[in-house]
């Protein structure tokens, strides 16, 4: 078991000196190891203010993509509102916002786009496959699980792949080429006035 704060922590290598038995295994101390952030506090809010947030570049594009990822959890939209114009992908969302979830000790929902740019191809796939053109063009809702960037932006340092997850067992995913340096986007729109009579 690690424990992630300054302290103590059971190692299961048991053979290092400098440690106390404990019957389970042993403890070391650790005099100066530094406190790690705790990321839920820059992510949590009570503002209801709009968010736009966009991710870095690497190396900090690896955070803002768990942070991007938590706000777009849940988030719902339909295949067919997605567009593609001069390699800007732009997908109107609907989202909750978790990040007002301990404040409000409720779940609020907003209107919002995520962009993504430059984007050379869009593919869907479904069940390991992906999807001819043809077949693809059924207007389905497509609820987010995940986003994460695919095996090829590890292999190949011009081009990546940025991938969104759908919940649900048919494992339908919405695969997207994309050339590095990429922005991510993530932009709020602000809630309608209402009229005053």
């Amino acid at each position: 078991m690690l424990r992630v704060s300054t302290g103590t922590f059971l190692d299961i290598a048991r053979d290092r000196p400098s440690a106390t038995s404990t019957g389970r295994g042993k403890i070391f101390r650790m005099s100066n190891r530094p406190r790690l952030p705790d990321f839920g506090t820059y992510f949590q809010t009570s503002s209801q203010n709009p968010i736009d947030f966009t991710c870095r570049e690497s190396p900090n594009l690896f955070h803002d993509l768990v942070f991007l990822k938590s706000y777009i959890h849940d988030s719902r939209f339909q295949t067919e509102d997605l567009r593609l114009q001069k390699k800007v992908l732009t997908i109107p969302l609907e989202r909750d916002r978790w990040e007002l979830f301990s404040s409000l000790h409720s779940l609020e929902t907003i209107r919002c786009e995520l962009t993504i740019s430059p984007v050379l191809s869009v593919n869907w796939e479904l069940h390991g496959k992906l999807l001819e053109r043809e077949n693809s063009s059924q207007n389905l809702e497509f609820r987010i699980r995940d986003i994460y960037l695919g095996e090829s932006y590890w292999e190949n340092a011009a081009k990546g792949e940025v991938v969104l997850i759908a919940h649900g067992k048919q494992n339908r995913k919405l695969r997207l080429r994309v050339r590095d340096p990429f922005v991510l986007r993530m932009q709020d729109q602000a809630p309608k006035k209402k009229n005053k009579k």
